[in-house]
């Protein structure tokens, strides 16, 4: 049968679903399978006729492993809730979306991260001041969290890369579709130094309405926020006002009191932000502040429950019962692959990646880092291996 991952991703694809309804589907069923292969009477005391008769259509037309090959096949990867891959920081989120679409790959656990935002039509100030900052940031090793809109946001992802760090754009809209398109050149090579991200499935156009919503992801993924130049009413303080809410740290670049530009930064500073004075200062601040963000000690933490996406205050696809009733080393079979992870494992602690470059170099032939991961979670849950700090595994 089907893992609860795929059909996660099978209820998204289907059309007139949203995430209200797939949360209130899967908490009323006790497991994914029972609501896949639920019967047409049953749907129609919980869905609308129009949703009754879009699930019962998708059902015949493709499976959830058929649709979670084909998006595999489009190099695109997908981490849903369930996963533990899932970024932590997003978690913490009331709101988290169910799953990520990803090109390339997603921000580290282990490293702080830092979210740069600010104004479409900058000033020369603005932009000045921000390859400076994100200069600093890439240097130090701080990846940087934008949306790769035109002007500031643009200019941070661009100048992390000349830099040698790591960036990623969360969009609001497919991960596969480039928006704005004079981003053309940033979005392609995006993925080489670290990674797209959308919570929107592959194909969506851009909208108006979905740009707010991707900013909470914005702010939640990085552990604090550069606001560099706002407009005292502008969408870069919708990113501020959600930062706030997720408890984190706001920096504002102060300009001049008649300056458009810089009114919105100006606000945020005299309700409290921390002030950008300049490089240097802030260069002292950052190494407390990569002591406090670091994660290098804390490992990845897998919560007990997940908002209101939990059944029974446990991980949805994660049950401990489950896990009690693990089958003996001895009775266990495990596939080629399996059997190759586990031996490679037994030498030193590999992260998925280094797994992945390896079976390949072997000839043997996994569809994607992401099909990997799946498998070695699966081997965790039957204890053959485990996941370590630092986002490694390592054999049991």
């Amino acid at each position: 049968m089907f893992h609860d991952r795929e059909i996660l991703y099978f209820l998204q694809t289907i059309p007139g679903f949203g995430s209200r309804t797939i949360r209130s589907l899967w908490n009323h069923f006790p497991s994914g399978k029972e609501l896949y292969q639920a019967e047409e009477d049953v749907l129609k005391q919980l869905l609308k006729p129009s949703q009754v008769r879009a699930f019962l259509r998708e059902r015949e037309k493709q499976s959830p492993l058929e649709r979670m090959i084909q998006l595999q096949k489009r190099g695109i990867r997908y981490y849903c809730i369930f996963d533990w891959l899932y970024p932590n920081r997003l978690r913490a989120v009331a709101d988290a979306p169910l799953a990520l679409f990803v090109k390339g790959k997603l921000p580290s656990e282990q490293e702080m991260t830092a979210a740069v935002v600010g104004a479409r039509y900058h000033s020369h100030y603005g932009e000045k001041n921000t390859r400076e900052f994100s200069a600093l940031l890439a240097r130090n090793g701080i990846a940087i969290i934008s949306g790769m809109a035109k002007g500031i946001d643009s200019i941070a992802q661009l100048t992390a890369i000349e830099n040698g760090g790591q960036t990623y754009a969360v969009l609001g809209c497919g991960v596969d579709v480039c928006y704005p398109e004079e981003s053309r050149g940033l979005y392609d090579i995006l993925p080489e130094h670290g990674g797209i991200i959308s919570e929107y499935l592959p194909s969506t156009i851009p909208k108006a309405g979905l740009f707010p919503r991707r900013n909470r992801i914005i702010s939640a993924l990085g552990d604090i926020l550069l606001v560099m130049e706002a407009k005292e009413k502008s969408g870069t303080l919708i990113t501020v006002d959600m930062a706030l809410e997720q408890g984190k740290e706001i920096w504002a670049l102060p300009g001049r009191t008649e300056d458009v530009l810089s009114a919105g930064c100006n606000r945020l500073i005299a309700q409290g932000a921390g002030i950008l004075t300049g490089v240097a200062e802030f260069s002292a601040e950052l190494e407390c502040m990569k002591e406090k963000y670091g994660r290098a000690k804390r490992g990845i933490q897998m919560p007990n429950n997940i908002n209101t996406f939990s059944r029974k205050e446990e991980m949805p696809g994660f049950n401990k019962s489950e896990v009690k009733t693990t089958k003996s080393s001895a009775e266990q079979t495990f596939t080629s692959i399996e059997q190759q992870i586990i031996e490679l494992l037994s030498y030193a602690p590999l992260s998925v990646e280094d797994v992945y470059d390896k079976i390949c170099k072997s000839g043997q032939v996994v569809e994607s880092v992401q099909e990997l991961s799946v498998l070695m979670v699966e081997l965790c849950m039957k204890q053959k291996i485990k996941q370590i700090s630092g986002g490694y595994y390592a054999q049991k």
